[in-house]
């Protein structure tokens, strides 16, 4: 919304990378509201105009204009087109010449010149900035609520998660069920077999356990061998069948 607002284009699409070893990129602003349909929209970068920015490492096309031999912005599956002669530009969003995402501008009244997006472009270099501080502020707090070594939420994502969990049901009045379980014996597999085969042991039952339940329920590593399972709006009946 903020790049329309100093440039004569009307339409923006604002798209990050899935993650920072992806080729995968993902939609994740738009300002406005008929273009809410591409949010979450997910782009492979090849056989996109993207992918010839990023290669070129400048915004495209040239001269501002959409050239019908050109591929489209995100390619042909995210559900946007442009036209013929439309005006636009699509500005890779860059850190150390690698893009983390892309700003597509379009649909403008009046022809565009070069000199109209000076200010755009050093406004492309803070995006990129801040998408990249996103990251790492993302990854932070995965780093909080997972487990290291199987993978799952914490035991602190859990306590968050069942503090919620809890005064949801108090307000609904619906019930809430919680699934204690640990691994039998599992001092004797780390005494016969070795730890490595212990941490093994750990990962394959907390796949085991996402693999289970619901995507609405809340799997965690309680801590040691032991893991927990959330279910909100689940009776103990339907949490014995779990």
């Amino acid at each position: 919304r903020y790049a329309v607002s100093f440039t004569p284009f009307t339409r923006a699409v604002l798209t990050h990378r899935v993650t920072a070893a992806s080729d995968e990129f993902e939609v994740v602003g738009v300002n406005r509201k008929e273009l809410s349909g591409l949010l979450g929209k997910k782009y492979a970068l090849s056989g996109s105009l993207c992918q010839l920015a990023s290669n070129a490492n400048t915004h495209l096309p040239a001269n501002f204009t959409f050239d019908t031999r050109m591929p489209q912005p995100f390619g042909k599956e995210i559900g946007l087109e442009l036209e013929a002669d439309e005006a636009c530009v699509v500005l890779p969003l860059t850190i150390q010449d690698k893009p983390v995402g892309f700003l597509l501008l379009a649909d403008s009244p009046k022809p565009i010149v070069h000199d109209d997006l000076v200010s755009l472009f050093l406004f492309a270099e803070y995006c990129a900035v801040s998408l990249v501080n996103a990251e790492a502020n993302k990854e932070l707090e995965r780093m909080a609520t997972q487990d290291p070594l199987t993978g799952i939420n914490n035991h602190r994502a859990f306590r968050q998660r069942m503090d919620e969990a809890f005064s949801r049901a108090e307000r609904s009045k619906k019930e809430l069920s919680v699934l204690f379980l640990d691994i039998d014996h599992f001092k004797s597999v780390n005494d016969n077999y070795g730890h490595a085969v212990g941490d093994a042991v750990l990962k394959r039952v907390a796949r085991t356990i996402e693999g289970a339940v619901r995507k609405v329920d809340f799997a965690a590593r309680y801590g040691g061998e032991e893991f927990v399972v959330v279910m909100e709006e689940t009776p103990g009946t339907g949490a014995l069948v779990m």
